[in-house]
């Protein structure tokens, strides 16, 4: 959360600043709901706060289990 704040603070001074960020196991232990709430906390603008929550809405697991769902 530290970097991607500072990163957000660059980018008002920075024209050209590109900037990919992997989160793809940052929460696979938080529950999704509490995911919003955290970075709206922590004052994130709310389009960082949308890209990182978009995909977790509508996400559901299937297991299979002896070739049966």
């Amino acid at each position: 959360m530290h970097i991607l704040s500072e990163l957000l603070k660059e980018s008002k001074t920075t024209e050209d600043l590109v900037v990919q960020l992997d989160i793809s196991k940052a929460f696979d232990i938080i529950p999704h709901e509490a995911i919003g709430a955290a970075l709206q906390k922590k004052a994130l603008p709310e389009l960082v706060v949308q890209l990182v929550i978009d995909p977790y809405k509508d996400m559901h697991e299937n297991i299979k289990q002896a070739g049966h769902y």
